[in-house]
């Protein structure tokens, strides 16, 4: 008998018992699906490109609401008999217009920022991959 063809102890065909590491056990793993990713895949998954979308969002509707409020303070606390006087009305109306312009600016951003995050979430490489992953998933365990 050869050495390459040594018979295998039947010990070692026996289910092993969960690996022990000091006082930490890890009980062994039911079979899973796993699904292969190519690299460029994996980056796709990991940018998501979701966050970037969230965040313009997030800074838009910021500005619109602290614009909103802003200007709706200034309408309340006016003394509107001292701000049509001519020496004060174009300070008024100028700051009044800027606000109004950071808040038709913000919401327009707003809602660019809305279409561009539901565009991400449901037309984009990552919205298709994550669909093609989780087909595959549904499929496997069906």
């Amino acid at each position: 008998m050869s050495e390459g063809n040594t018979p295998v102890p039947e010990q070692a065909n026996a289910v092993e018992p969960p690996y022990q590491a000091a006082a930490l056990v890890v009980p062994p793993r039911p079979n899973e699906f796993g699904f292969p990713l190519r690299e460029d895949e994996f980056h796709i998954l990991c940018e998501g490109e979701v966050s970037d979308a969230r965040a313009g969002r997030d800074l838009c509707a910021g500005f619109f609401v602290g614009a909103v409020i802003g200007f709706v303070g200034v309408l309340a606390t006016t003394d509107w008999g001292n701000v049509w006087q001519p020496e004060r009305r174009m300070p008024f109306l100028a700051w009044s217009a800027v606000l109004l312009i950071i808040v038709a600016g913000s919401g327009v951003g707003w809602i660019i920022c809305y279409v561009r995050l539901r565009r991400t979430r449901k037309d984009s490489p990552y919205s298709r991959l994550r669909k093609r992953i989780s087909d595959w998933f549904n499929s496997q365990s069906a």
